[in-house]
C-alpha cells in the first residue's frame, strides 16, 4: 500500500517491491482458465513500469532490479544496505511470463 511508505521514511527499513504488473498471483485460481475475463477483472494490470517517483516522493532511496538476471545484484545491494540508517526500496521487475512459472 503506497500510503505506508510515508511511515518508512523515518525508519531503518529495506523494502523489496515485487512488480509483476498486478494480479499474477491469481493465476493459481480456477478463474485463470476464463481468459476472456481474467486479465481485466482479476489480474487488473496497473501498467506502472517503475515506482521510482513514488519512492522519491517519500524520501526513500530507490534501486530497480530487472528480473531474475539481476538477482545477484539484488543480493549484493541488500547486504550493502544492512547497516544503513535510511530506508531503501528495491523494485524487482517480474515479467508476466516469469510470474506464470513461479509457485
Amino acid at each position: 500500500d503506497i500510503g505506508s511508505l510515508s511511515l518508512a521514511k523515518d525508519h531503518q527499513i529495506t523494502i523489496v517491491l515485487l512488480n509483476n504488473n498486478g494480479g499474477i498471483i491469481f493465476q493459481k485460481l480456477p478463474v485463470y482458465e476464463q481468459k476472456h475475463i481474467f486479465r481485466e477483472y482479476f489480474q487488473a494490470p496497473h501498467g506502472l513500469e517503475s515506482f521510482e517517483c513514488t519512492a522519491k516522493q517519500f524520501g526513500i532511496s530507490y534501486t530497480k532490479i530487472n528480473g531474475h538476471e539481476d538477482m545477484l545484484a539484488l543480493q549484493q545491494r541488500l547486504q550493502s544496505c544492512a547497516g544503513s540508517k535510511t530506508p531503501a526500496l528495491f523494485e524487482l521487475i517480474i515479467h508476466e511470463s516469469e510470474g506464470e512459472t513461479q509457485t
